[in-house]
């Protein structure tokens, strides 16, 4: 197989349009407004930072029955929850919420450290719409926002 090189311009004109730097993509995904239920400071920090990176607003509780009242309070698009805190877990957290709005909720996306298929199913059995291990990073929750039809860019 062979195709013939022709120099000049018109080819110098395509190399320079694959080198240009790509038009950036405009976000067409509306800010959401997340609660972050997360006991551990570090984590706080570093999630909120990530969720407002993509353009998001984070409201943070540092335990499962601040997230409760908060969710009662207000009308979250998303809520992303550590399984294991003080004063009410993960699971608690999980079944209140979906008892106290009936069939209407925000996705839910809980996360820990465990990896365990049992726990991860688990918290499917609870009401989580999905589950991320932690640690994470932008990209990973950009995927999981992306996947739940949350995110349309990166």
């Amino acid at each position: 197989f062979r195709t013939p090189l022709i120099l000049g311009a018109p080819i110098e004109m395509e190399i320079e349009a694959v080198l240009k730097e790509p038009e950036a993509v405009e976000d067409t995904t509306p800010s959401m407004s997340i609660l972050l239920v997360e006991d551990n400071v570090i984590n706080i920090y570093v999630a909120r930072d990530m969720l407002e990176s993509l353009g998001h607003k984070v409201t943070e509780a540092q335990n499962g029955q601040i997230g409760v009242d908060l969710a009662a309070e207000t009308c979250f698009d998303l809520i992303l929850m550590d399984i294991s805190m003080p004063n009410m877990d993960g699971m608690e957290f999980l079944k209140k919420i979906r008892a106290y709005n009936g069939g209407d909720h925000p996705k839910i996306i809980m996360c820990s450290v465990e990896s365990d298929s049992a726990v991860i199913d688990m918290a499917h059995a609870a009401g989580a719409d999905d589950y991320i291990v932690k640690p994470f990073t932008r990209n990973i929750i950009a995927d999981y926002l992306r996947k739940h039809g949350l995110l349309l860019w990166q």
